[in-house]
């Protein structure tokens, strides 16, 4: 329910109004009939279990709003990444010769999952190909994973990021570029790990 007392500021009207919104366009979309490799870092293998099965979600806990607009902000924030490295010189490539982004399916398109992009070059000093995944993050965020390391910090990215590599490489990347688990950038320590911006 929408609440418009008095007590609420403009800004909070449109906040409510906004992600009443999102949800709403949220509710419009067709549902995945995929599991998303993204998914399988999840500790509950009983929550992945429901979610392949479509189990019905309780009543009161979709995905709320705010988390619809965090979402989004990521999606923008990935674009404009985009953009600013390729100004800086890397050879970045985001989508194979159809206009898709990699990815992988298997399992009879059970199971399918997507990388950010591949960089194939770029300025001296680092080494080529390399995985490009991009990910938004807050202050509280970021210090927890420049302090942990990835895969203590978010034991999902790792664990995703390196099965959609390891699909995605044997089938559409664009250079010859294979990753295995001792190799996978994602699983090795992350001294070089590169913010831009505040």
């Amino acid at each position: 329910m929408i609440d418009f007392n008095s007590t609420s500021s403009i800004s909070g009207q449109v906040t409510v109004l906004v992600d009443a919104g999102m949800q709403q366009a949220r509710a419009r979309q067709s549902e995945r009939q995929y599991l998303g490799a993204s998914r399988l870092g999840v500790a509950c293998e009983r929550a992945l279990q429901f979610e392949y099965a479509k189990a019905p979600i309780d009543y009161g806990r979709d995905v709320a709003g705010r988390m619809l607009r965090i979402f989004e902000r990521g999606h923008v924030m990935e674009d404009c990444m985009v953009a600013w490295l390729r100004d800086a010189g890397f050879d970045l490539r985001t989508r194979n010769a159809d206009g898709e982004q990699f990815g992988f399916s298997v399992v009879d398109g059970r199971l399918q999952g997507h990388i950010d992009g591949v960089i194939v070059g770029g300025p001296d000093g680092f080494a080529y190909p390399a995985l490009w995944e991009n990910k938004c993050l807050g202050n509280k965020s970021w210090r927890e994973l420049e302090k942990n390391r990835l895969a203590v910090a978010k034991p999902v990215y790792p664990i995703s990021n390196c099965t959609s590599t390891r699909r995605s490489s044997r089938h559409s990347t664009p250079t010859r570029w294979r990753s295995t688990p001792s190799s996978c950038p994602l699983t090795q320590p992350w001294p070089n790990a590169c913010r831009i911006g505040r």
